[in-house]
């Protein structure tokens, strides 16, 4: 009853008929493998259209509860979910749009929502797929390990190992799209993302949109280093922890056919494609993540 009264409800809120382009802007503290706690957000992975802020805000709260639901059904300890920010096409938070007692019932009724089983199968069946081979033996396993360089990290107490490709540059200043991961005292940490733009001009990257098969991702990235050398040649690269939109990029383009990153700047923009060379180490940094007891 309450979400037929809901619906009704936005349904006269709504002025007209044309629907308006959203996405969700998660905020959570992550703990850091030192056990630092830090500030993130992360954009969702798709834009949706909805006839009204109201809608918009209730299903993003929706989705910020499955997030948290997901992170919790995991067991997933490093992560906590705080808020999430609905934006509208110009990037305007539109809680701020909205009277403080709507927005009150709206977050009310998204989590008494979202508590019931159906939104959560929901949820598991659009989750992206990951069609990969992970059952490996332990034959396969050794082998698959000869692609990777394993480092172990001298200065840390813990004697992390870093499992990363071989086929990954050593240095920052070449283009480069990866992933890697590392393991401390026998635990799997999460995936890290790495993307490094290597050009003579400068971006100044905000933001990292993907086009996978005709269907699109974007994340907004936490920190983005910059750096540049003789030549007038510049680099800019981030280092990112996988979180669930990441994981469905990585899934994603593990699947893909075509697959292309487009660099957004804060007035330009560079598009490459991602290679079968990068699909392929990704692929296989995926398989043996899992295969050592990682999840994604």
């Amino acid at each position: 009853m309450k979400i037929l009264y809901f619906l009704t409800l936005i349904t006269i809120l709504s002025c007209n008929t044309q629907k308006n382009k959203y996405k969700n802007l998660y905020h959570f503290d992550e703990k850091s493998l030192l056990g630092s706690v830090d500030y993130d957000k992360v954009d969702s992975s798709e834009i949706k259209e909805y006839e009204s802020d109201s809608a918009a805000y209730y299903w993003g709260c929706i989705g910020f509860e499955i997030s948290k639901k997901i992170h919790k059904e995991m067991k997933l300890n490093y992560r906590n979910y705080t808020y999430v920010d609905v934006l509208n096409s110009n990037r305007e938070n539109i809680k701020y749009k909205l009277n403080d007692t709507l927005v009150k019932k709206l977050e009310i009724l998204a989590y008494e929502e979202i508590s019931k089983e159906n939104l959560m199968r929901k949820a598991a069946e659009n989750e992206v797929k990951l069609n990969l081979n992970t059952n490996l033996s332990e034959s396969e396993i050794k082998s698959l390990k000869n692609n990777f360089r394993i480092k172990k990290d001298e200065f840390d107490k813990d004697a992390t190992l870093w499992y990363i490709p071989k086929s990954a540059p050593s240095f920052v200043n070449e283009n480069a799209f990866y992933c890697y991961f590392g393991i401390t005292n026998g635990k799997v940490s999460p995936l890290h993302l790495i993307s490094q733009y290597y050009a003579d001009d400068w971006l100044f990257i905000k933001e990292y949109k993907f086009s996978i098969d005709d269907k699109s991702y974007s994340y907004i990235p936490y920190r983005i280093k910059t750096d540049n050398g003789d030549g007038g040649m510049i680099w800019e690269w981030s280092d990112e922890t996988a979180d669930n939109n990441i994981n469905d990029i990585l899934k994603a383009i593990i699947n893909s056919k075509i697959a292309k990153i487009k660099f957004e700047g804060k007035d330009y923009y560079k598009i490459k494609n991602i290679t079968t060379s990068q699909i392929k180490s990704m692929k296989e940094t995926v398989q043996l993540y899992i295969a050592l007891g990682g999840k994604i």
